[in-house]
């Protein structure tokens, strides 16, 4: 799992996309490893880490792999 998370990060990185991107109107996070991250339209807040992410007051998106389903 975490070698696939890693991997993912990466993907996203190299491709110009923050490791972790924020809806500010819902306060919900996505990481590579959500099925929204490519596709949220609303997401303008950008993050180096999940830690950064929550700090600021954003809840994971339940649909992260490994989360709620």
């Amino acid at each position: 799992m975490l070698k696939t998370i890693i991997f993912a990060t990466l993907l996203a990185i190299q491709a110009g996309k923050s490791p972790v991107i924020g809806n500010p109107s819902s306060h919900v996070y996505h990481t590579a490893m959500c099925v929204h991250y490519l596709t949220c339209k609303h997401c303008g807040v950008n993050f180096k880490t999940i830690q950064e992410a929550k700090t600021a007051g954003y809840r994971a998106c339940p649909f992260i792999k490994g989360g709620k389903k």
